[in-house]
């Protein structure tokens, strides 16, 4: 299209991108000035950035060793198997070294060596790790390591084989990973809530989803965020739409996974707001002053730099967050006063055969007031809970830890004849693969909010139960009442 002789890659109007950064007030310009420090000492990813927006070439001099030695470094590597091993890790690292190319093409800073050194250094990777992957992988969720190994292709495949070169096989490559989107986007659950847990939800599959409605629009000119696909008929929207409502007020994120309240990135939240004008996130930010958290997003340290560089031109000001309560029918629901003085989240996650990200802790409750977690029972480090089903070894005999993940287990759920913890795998193993709770009722009308779920399945396999539920409330915004129902 009319695009690629005009434009870099996810900018529209370089002219006005500029700008915008030069009108940056506080608090924005002193982000940005910190990100121009540490591009002139160290940081790997800040450079690129920095060229594009000043055109400084110290800046494209710093980027351009970098990215050479990057692409050194994944030659040097290619037999590792921790290499190979994590290459969806890779993928979403690498996707920016190849935008930083494109960025810096026209910097006069490569010779004709260099640019061939590097272009085949992107396709050369592709094809040997992530779109050999893509070939041997049917899909059967939108998760965040095929997200991110078919960014890479896309992305790679378009800047090596039509934008910056005519490499064959990168046009191929990329051509093939484009018919996989489809079903990336058809198989996000409705809701959005990919299942994977809070930490891997925010920290790896929203971000490269934010990457993915980028790329297909700036290279296709169309629309591509609220575009649905079946089976689910859902799009990418909706898990955009669906990430803030994980964060909690203490500034932490409510955990649905063996981590607890870890990496979430910021990016996607300024990515919304300029595609929908939902400014939620960014207030967000500023207000729990989630600036000093430097995560490691989509494998990748820049996610500081995507803020600013999506951050819209209109939104000059923070406005006080007011918290909403929703629920999710086969994960879990929130109870909250708009002010977040209390704040109760109850989980019915799906549990799945072997196990994964979440946690099978059907009725798990995590409560939070005036900002202070109170009630947590979640992930790594945060549970007393030491038994043989909790642990997971890779089928290498690689690492085994004790997560308490996949099993009812924990200080706040149900229990069953007095047993401590149980896993329902048999169940799992002889049904369709998972097992899942279900919101049965749900009200946030004053003076009772209200949240009812069921979790009878995880526990019929062992327990001759007919029925478990969970009714958690909130009165008068001040008052917190669980009401447990076992009928046996």
């Amino acid at each position: 299209n009319g695009k690629i002789m005009k434009s870099y890659f996810f900018v529209e109007d370089l002219k006005k991108l500029r700008q915008k950064f030069t009108d940056f007030s506080a608090p924005l310009k002193e982000y940005w000035e910190r990100i121009k420090y540490h591009a002139e000492n160290g940081h790997p990813m800040y450079p690129a950035f920095c060229y594009l927006i000043t055109g400084e070439e110290k800046y494209a001099s710093i980027a351009k060793l970098e990215l050479i030695d990057q692409i050194k470094s994944w030659y040097e590597r290619d037999a590792d198997p921790e290499f190979q091993g994590h290459l969806w890790c890779r993928s979403g690292h690498n996707m920016r070294y190849a935008v930083f190319y494109d960025w810096l093409y026209d910097s006069g800073c490569f010779t004709d060596e260099e640019h061939s050194f590097v272009r085949n250094g992107i396709v050369d990777y592709i094809f040997k790790h992530p779109y050999q992957t893509i070939q041997a992988r049917a899909p059967i969720s939108s998760e965040n390591q095929l997200t991110a190994m078919v960014l890479l292709c896309i992305v790679g495949g378009y800047i090596c084989g039509v934008k910056r070169g005519e490499d064959i096989l990168a046009r191929e490559m990329m051509r093939e990973s484009l018919a996989r989107i489809p079903e990336i986007i058809g198989l996000i659950p409705p809701g959005g809530y990919s299942g994977e847990g809070t930490c891997h939800l925010g920290f790896a599959y929203v971000p490269g989803i934010t990457f993915l409605s980028a790329a297909l629009e700036w290279i296709t000119g169309d629309e591509w965020l609220n575009r649905r696909f079946s089976p689910n008929n859902t799009c990418m929207g909706d898990a955009l739409d669906f990430y803030p409502l994980l964060a909690a007020p203490s500034g932490l994120q409510v955990p649905i996974d063996e981590f607890y309240c870890e990496k979430r990135a910021r990016f996607p939240y300024a990515y919304l707001a300029g595609k929908t004008g939902a400014s939620f996130g960014l207030d967000l930010v500023e207000q729990q002053r989630l600036w000093a958290i430097d995560a490691d997003v989509l494998w990748g340290a820049d996610d500081k730099a995507w803020t600013l560089f999506w951050w819209p031109e209109e939104k000059t000001g923070f406005e006080q967050v007011k918290w909403q309560s929703w629920a999710l029918s086969q994960t879990g629901g929130v109870l909250t006063d708009v002010h977040g003085d209390l704040h109760l989240m109850q989980v019915w996650d799906r549990c799945h055969f072997p196990p994964v990200r979440q946690e099978a802790k059907p009725n798990g409750l995590f409560l939070e007031t005036y900002g202070v977690p109170l009630l947590v029972d979640n992930g790594r480090d945060c549970s007393e809970l030491e038994y043989e089903e909790t642990i997971d070894v890779n089928h290498d005999g690689g690492w085994s830890n004790n997560w308490g993940f996949g099993a009812i287990g924990g200080h706040n759920c149900i229990f069953v004849d007095d047993e401590p913890y149980y896993t329902p795998r048999e169940r799992l193993k002889q049904s369709s693969g998972e097992c899942h709770g279900e919101l049965v009722e749900f009200c946030d009308d004053q003076p009772i909010r209200l949240l009812t779920g069921d979790s009878t399945e995880f526990y019929q396999e062992r327990y001759d139960i007919d029925s478990i539920t969970r009714t958690s409330f909130i009165l008068h915004d001040r008052y917190v009442v669980i009401k447990d129902v076992i009928k046996a």
